[in-house]
């Protein structure tokens, strides 16, 4: 059999041209002999470059997820920054209620300056009186930024469920069982197409072959026909000299005629 029945070298097969000569003969035959080949052909490309299209569509939709990712990180993130501010203010107003308690029964105050190391801000008040609503204000600023980084990526996720490509990427995750269905069905048909040409041009060439042999067959019986004939007469030429002084047929046995016909009823 040949190697031409791989189904997974499908599109080497529009590389084939009947002009080279190095093709066999019988790849040749199996290209012209049936036009329903090349539309099976034809919906075997478009089936693979759908299923291109689609693994690209699943590629941009993964990129969009990581995208998705790295924004929702960056809401944490801030977020943190947010509750390590809050806490910082918490731990200044802590320490500066001690270092007043302090100063109050005689004692030295400790440094003011001393800092959290684990605070990302720190928030100096020189104003005392008004700590209490700066601390308020800027706890609201603070939730409001986070309400509104909030609602900012639930209206991302709502719109981005709502996009067209969102919407046509679902779409072809559904159907695309059914095209792979149908693209393993396609390749299928295809592959028995090929197998039954082979077959049906390998049982051609048996066919052809069986003629030639019964034609050498029967010029063999004409060569011994033909000698026997000259031996008879024996004024004839050999047969090697007829090949090449010969320049006309002559029958003179009907019965060798005979044979001859019976010969080609052989065949």
């Amino acid at each position: 059999m040949s190697t031409f029945t791989n189904t997974n070298e499908c599109n080497n097969i529009e590389t084939f041209d009947t002009s080279n000569p190095n093709l066999s003969k019988k790849r040749k035959l199996m290209m012209h002999s049936e036009d329903e080949y090349l539309d099976l052909f034809k919906r075997c490309k478009q089936l693979a470059d759908l299923n291109a299209r689609l693994s690209e569509k699943l590629r941009s939709t993964a990129d969009e997820a990581n995208s998705y990712r790295e924004v929702n990180k960056s809401l944490c993130k801030r977020i943190s920054t947010f509750e390590n501010s809050e806490q910082a203010m918490i731990s200044q107003l802590q320490n500066e209620k001690k270092n007043k308690e302090k100063v109050n029964k005689g004692k030295k105050p400790e440094d003011s300056n001393e800092t959290n190391d684990d605070a990302d801000i720190i928030i100096t008040y020189t104003n005392n009186n008004n700590m209490d609503k700066e601390l308020k204000n800027l706890k609201y600023e603070i939730e409001n930024k986070y309400t509104k980084l909030s609602n900012n990526l639930v209206n991302y996720k709502y719109n981005f469920k709502r996009s067209k490509f969102y919407l046509e990427t679902q779409n072809i995750i559904e159907k695309y069982p059914y095209l792979n269905d149908s693209l393993r069905k396609t390749k299928d048909e295809l592959t028995n197409k090929i197998n039954n040409l082979e077959l049906h041009m390998s049982q051609k060439i048996r066919s052809q072959e069986i003629k030639i042999n019964n034609l050498n067959r029967t010029t063999q019986i004409l060569q011994n026909e033909l000698e026997a004939i000259r031996r008879g007469l024996g004024d004839l030429p050999t047969y090697e000299e007829s090949q090449t002084n010969q320049t006309q047929t002559i029958y003179t046995d009907n019965n060798s005629h005979d044979a001859f016909e019976y010969a080609i009823e052989l065949d």
